[in-house]
């Protein structure tokens, strides 16, 4: 029997979806005997996804946790704003490319979501400084926020021992 590697996305899952996976794994596997319908593919597609999200890796296996003692304060030139996730729920971070002078540094900023009930809008171009723990993300360094501020104006996301100040339900590993 051939295994068969089939990327999917989890986003929009729906039994009609299910159903047009399944033709295609048979499809894709000759037939050999394989009966799948929507339920299995459902199962296997959740059992799948509950997996990654458990296992959410940055690197070598673990979410970079916030630690008070690597915290840094930096300041630079945002030069390029990212989202993450799902925009149609609000959900997803926001991280963004921060230029040191000295290099480039990801700072993660949170979820999208509590970044606009704050109503704290940064731009590509606006000088900043952030403070925040120091990790490493795979092979690069990043600071996950505590504090960014933006000319008089202070974001916090974190409390000081790095305790994030958006709902639990939003937390998603930042």
């Amino acid at each position: 029997m051939r295994m068969v590697f089939v990327p999917i996305r989890i986003r929009y899952l729906s039994v009609y979806r299910c159903n047009r996976l399944a033709s295609s794994l048979q499809a894709k596997t000759g037939g050999e005997g394989i009966k799948l319908g929507a339920k299995t593919v459902l199962l296997a597609v959740l059992t799948l996804g509950i997996g990654a999200a458990a296992s959410v890796q940055y690197g070598r296996g673990r979410v970079p946790r916030y630690d008070a003692s690597t915290e840094v304060t930096v300041s630079g030139t945002v030069q390029h704003l990212q989202e993450e996730g799902i925009a149609r729920w609000g959900t997803g971070g926001a991280h963004l490319i921060l230029n040191t002078g000295s290099g480039r540094l990801l700072v993660r900023l949170g979820p999208r979501r509590f970044l606009s009930q704050q109503h704290f809008r940064l731009s590509d171009g606006d000088r900043i400084q952030v403070t925040g723990s120091k990790v490493k993300i795979g092979d690069e360094e990043a600071i996950l926020a505590r504090e960014v501020r933006l000319n008089d104006r202070i974001l916090t996301l974190r409390d000081k021992r790095g305790k994030p100040q958006w709902p639990s339900a939003a937390r998603g590993g930042f």
